[in-house]
């Protein structure tokens, strides 16, 4: 409660103070895109439709969604009631507008060692924002303020006349400064002392992202020394896949060179873009190494997009069923691995939330039975491991961030198993996970042995296996404080604790 009491009193400060304070930096740190637009006719104020889940009440046949999100964690209260079944029980969804749902999400966050998101903002859906008093906004920024993560607005020009990209995100980024103050807030990320923005969708060939390289520049000249000073960003573009060689899903016009060269970052969007860990790697030295060294060129940053696997069968209705396979986490995986490899000095995973086209990386459906009964979903089973938990992939993106980081190092295999113990939770002394002799909770700030034996030493690793702390137990439990040797606190990440003639057990420790 004191961390949360400190965010609250932070927020009552005056401006100046705001102004001359610590954000967190946007480089060196692995971002999620966060959607947030679901909403459903649940509580005051959640929505009156099924937005992005179905058409209509969900039934199994008219979803819009192939990932079914686990909300155990969840009381009922603060969720929909659906005409759908999980086991013979009544399924339910969520809407973020409701401030419990996304305060839970990035409480999960802050368990799982995640930096932040990118909280994407449709342009076209801008006045219906507005209009409901940006309710998810303002929990996103909440939730950020409170558990200590980041984030960030990125706008999604798809669909928006191409003569109107420039003056509504102009209007509306004065609006979120001036009224929303999202540019002073604790938890929002900035660099070199600007407030980042991020742009998506500029030189892609689909017919719906009409921006023209004018027009483009236009815009990012405004907010790098057009705009008056408290308007002024560092400016993130989200860009075609194929930006650099002007090729198959961009724009061919050369006058793109100049725009894309002018961005403070480029972020290309690969999601669909390769299918398997074969065409990944191909990716890699073809795109990833060759883009970073054109944009590193210019001065500028790197920031590649790396997705879970792909399905869109229910939002499309004639895709193909899990359409690009997970392969239990080792898809992505390859993904962030090449994308340390390339030197890349930030990272955006899509989605966090992303359930419509199969790239959320939230907790859901392990199991095909813990989908509802009916429809057609893909779980986290789909290709043939069932040991998955319905966290993995927030544990993935966890790893991913320590290895991005250079906190762990890089290795062919995932260096964490299903059935590793994650330490999660801050109920005291509340068992989490157990092994055979031997159980581990959270426990305040450290960790809890239960089961250990007096006198049998229990010796703590990092994931290199170099030891950092012995505990020699006088009772049937001990505390592990966090800490080393010399008493330096240790970095989030796989450690194995060891008993003395076992073989010990690994788990994640996060602060």
């Amino acid at each position: 409660m004191k961390k949360i009491k400190i965010f609250s009193a932070l927020l009552l400060m005056p401006l100046a103070w705001a102004a001359a304070q610590t954000y967190p930096d946007i480089i060196g740190k692995v971002v999620f895109g966060y959607q947030g637009w679901f909403s459903c006719p649940g509580g005051a104020g959640w929505g009156t439709n099924w937005t992005h889940w179905s058409n209509g009440a969900p039934t199994g046949t008219n979803m819009y969604v192939d990932f079914y999100p686990d909300l155990t964690e969840f009381p009922v209260a603060q969720l929909c009631r659906t005409n759908m079944t999980v086991g013979g029980q009544t399924a339910y969804l969520y809407s973020p507008q409701t401030a419990p749902v996304v305060d839970r999400h990035f409480q999960w966050m802050q368990t799982y060692g995640l930096d932040g998101v990118l909280l994407q903002r449709f342009v076209n859906d801008i006045p219906g924002k507005k209009a409901t008093g940006d309710t998810v906004l303002k929990n996103v920024r909440n939730g950020a303020n409170k558990y200590g993560r980041g984030f960030a607005i990125e706008y999604d020009i798809s669909g928006v006349a191409a003569n109107n990209i420039v003056t509504q995100i102009q209007t509306d980024w004065m609006y979120l400064v001036d009224q929303m103050r999202v540019t002073t807030q604790p938890s929002y990320f900035h660099h070199n002392g600007l407030p980042v923005v991020a742009v998506w969708g500029f030189g892609l060939n689909d017919g719906n992202h009409p921006a023209t390289p004018a027009i483009t520049q236009s815009l990012i000249q405004w907010f790098r020394r057009g705009a008056a000073p408290q308007y002024r960003a560092y400016f993130i573009g989200g860009v075609a896949s194929w930006w650099r060689s002007l090729t198959n899903d961009a724009y061919t016009d050369p006058a793109w060179n100049a725009v894309y060269d002018s961005m403070d970052v480029v972020q290309p969007w690969n999601v669909g873009r390769y299918n398997s860990i074969a065409t990944a790697d191909n990716w890699y030295n073809i795109n990833m190494i060759p883009d970073n060294v054109r944009v590193q060129s210019k001065g500028h940053a790197y920031q590649p997009v790396i997705f879970p696997g792909f399905s869109w069968h229910n939002l499309q209705g004639t895709a193909v069923l899990n359409q690009i396979p997970r392969l239990s986490g080792q898809f992505v995986w390859e993904q962030a691995l090449n994308a340390k490899r390339s030197g890349a000095p930030m990272l955006k995973i899509a989605m966090f939330d992303e359930v419509n086209e199969g790239t959320a990386m939230y907790k859901c459906a392990p199991r095909r039975r813990n989908a509802p009964d009916q429809g057609t979903w893909v779980a986290f089973d789909a290709d043939g491991d069932t040991t998955l938990p319905s966290d993995w992939y927030l544990r993935m993106g966890g790893v991913i961030t320590q290895v991005f980081k250079g906190i762990i190092p890089i290795t062919a295999a995932i260096p964490i198993r299903p059935q590793d113990p994650w330490v999660v939770g801050v109920e005291s002394g509340t068992p989490k996970i157990s092994d055979p002799g031997l159980t581990i909770s959270r426990f305040g700030s450290g960790i809890l042995f239960t089961g250990t034996v007096p006198g049998v030493e229990i010796r703590i690793a990092d994931i290199r296996g170099r030891q950092v702390r012995k505990l020699r137990p006088t009772s049937d439990e001990i505390y592990w404080n966090g800490l080393d040797a010399g008493g330096n606190k240790l970095s989030q990440g796989v450690y194995f604790a060891q008993p003395a003639g076992k073989t010990g057990i690994r788990f994640f420790h996060s602060h």
